[in-house]
């Protein structure tokens, strides 16, 4: 089921946030615009009307995006670990989480590195969710006021 998630291209994913995860997410987010909005440097993050023109959305598109990848790509990075490292940590008697931290995750840590990167490189390329999600009024809004400057 990860794998399928993985796969699935960041348009659906817009449309999907714009039908479905909006309208549910509306009464959290009008409760966080009601209390966070005014707080300076957080404030501006949840300000925006709710509907559509929001980062907080977006961010949760962009979480959704991101980690089905990241997820199976540490799946399978956690499978390559030599199972006799496993069994040795078992063995001593060590439970599952323990062997997890010193047998599995040592080993992992540059490939979770790199799937955190390739992550993080899906988020900056699959913009197309965020633009959906957030709408062109912003990009809009600002070239206007870009435009006006006297003297351009």
């Amino acid at each position: 089921m990860v794998d399928l998630l993985a796969a699935f291209p960041s348009v659906g994913l817009g449309f999907w946030g714009i039908f479905a995860l909006i309208p549910v997410l509306q009464p959290a987010a009008s409760f966080l615009t009601g209390t966070l909005g005014k707080i300076p440097g957080i404030g501006g993050v949840f300000a925006a009307p709710f509907f559509g023109l929001s980062y907080f959305t977006a961010g949760i598109i962009l979480a959704i995006m991101v980690l089905p990848i990241v997820t199976a790509l540490c799946r399978e990075i956690f499978a390559t670990t030599r199972a006799d490292e496993r069994e040795a940590a078992l063995a001593l008697r060590m439970t599952r989480w323990e062997m997890l931290r010193t047998a599995v995750l040592p080993r992992s840590r540059a490939g979770i590195v790199g799937a955190s990167i390739l992550g993080l490189g899906r988020a900056f390329g699959e913009t197309i969710a965020v633009l959906m999600v957030m709408g062109n009024n912003r990009c809009h809004a600002a070239t206007v006021r870009y435009s006006r400057i006297p003297g351009r």
